[in-house]
């Protein structure tokens, strides 16, 4: 069975975590587990238009992924996205 929708935007939002996690300095020490969470967030809120699979991910003010929608048809037994 091929993968749905579901799993191109778990692995958009692990990406986007992984990045996060890169870029922001976490450590992964345990006295540390408070800022690092912190800057996870504080990545993650800054986050705005970035690429993935399924399309531009940003999140709004109360942390709520902000996505575009992808309208999908049915052709010859698959789904297809309709582009315009």
């Amino acid at each position: 069975m091929a993968p749905g929708n579901t799993a191109a935007l778990m692995y958009d939002t692990i990406m986007l975590t992984k990045g996060c996690i890169e870029k922001s300095g976490v450590t992964n020490k345990p006295d540390d587990l408070a800022a690092d969470r912190e800057r996870i967030k504080d990545c993650l809120t800054q986050a705005k238009n970035v690429p993935g699979i399924a399309g531009p991910m940003s999140f709004n003010a109360d942390g709520d992924a902000q996505l575009l929608p992808t309208v999908l048809v049915a052709k010859g037994g698959k789904w297809q996205a309709l582009k315009e």
